[in-house]
């Protein structure tokens, strides 16, 4: 999978939904754009900072070795997110 550069957006300019967690992002949301393209074509996926931060600081949970990429499925981010503060 080849992946472009993440895309950080201050204030959204139209409703989303974070990609991680699955919490609706009003306009004038910051949020973060994840693209890329695989063999299934292009992908863009949103995020929440929180998401976000966890997702980067984390990353080495989300890589697929089979796949050879990093991968999660919707709302795995905020599950695992909830699952760390629990322990802390």
């Amino acid at each position: 999978m080849w992946s472009f550069p993440d895309k950080h957006i201050k204030s959204c300019r139209k409703d989303w939904r974070c990609d991680g967690c699955g919490i609706r992002l009003p306009v004038g949301s910051e949020l973060f754009k994840m693209s890329g393209i695989g063999d299934g074509g292009f992908s863009e996926d949103v995020l929440c900072p929180e998401c976000y931060r966890y997702f980067r600081e984390n990353i080495e949970e989300f890589w697929d070795e089979d796949e050879r990429v990093y991968s999660y499925y919707r709302g795995e981010i905020g599950e695992r997110r909830k699952e760390s503060d629990a322990i802390s």
